[in-house]
């Protein structure tokens, strides 16, 4: 891991990930880095995720997802009074074998808690390597990736919106 400083103009190294990966999601929330899935070695689908404490130059594992996931979208966000981290799509299985099928789950990851919620919500059909961005009401928009089960992969150029149930926080 290495991190940019933009005063000096330079590059140092940080703390290595406990997980060695490619395809995953980094998500900032609560003073810490999230590294969210990916494919590891041989390139099969990790439910794993780490936190990075840029205090201490560490990472932790905490709760790892309920569903492995690569190049998923992820979004921090809040919900209620929670800070979460949504992640939505994402590849299963092993990359680009007859294993390999696209998710269409959402969870969210309740930072305090360090608990991982599987949602009803449902995109329509299964997305990998899509983007995750937030609204201004809180909804989660599922912006593009490609979808196709189990390959050939198509881009898809489709925008949805997730509102986080209302009334109730994660549990």
């Amino acid at each position: 891991v290495i991190a940019y400083d933009p005063e000096e103009g330079t590059w140092r190294e940080l703390a290595p990930m406990p997980t060695a990966r490619t395809r995953l999601r980094l998500v900032a929330t609560g003073g810490h880095l999230y590294a969210v899935g990916g494919f590891g070695n041989p390139p099969v689908a990790l439910p794993a995720v780490e936190r990075y404490d840029p205090t201490r130059d560490t990472w932790d594992p905490v709760a790892p997802m309920t569903e492995p996931r690569g190049l998923p979208g992820a979004v921090a966000a809040r919900w209620g009074d929670r800070d979460v981290v949504v992640v939505v799509g994402g590849g299963q299985g092993e990359l680009f074998t007859p294993t390999f099928t696209v998710a269409d789950s959402t969870e969210v990851y309740d930072v305090d808690a360090d608990k991982w919620q599987a949602l009803d919500a449902r995109l329509p059909r299964g997305r990998v390597s899509l983007v995750c961005a937030l609204e201004a009401d809180g909804s989660v928009l599922a912006i593009g990736g490609a979808t196709g089960e189990p390959t050939p992969l198509r881009p898809t150029a489709l925008v949805q919106a997730l509102a986080l149930p209302t009334g109730r926080e994660p549990h």
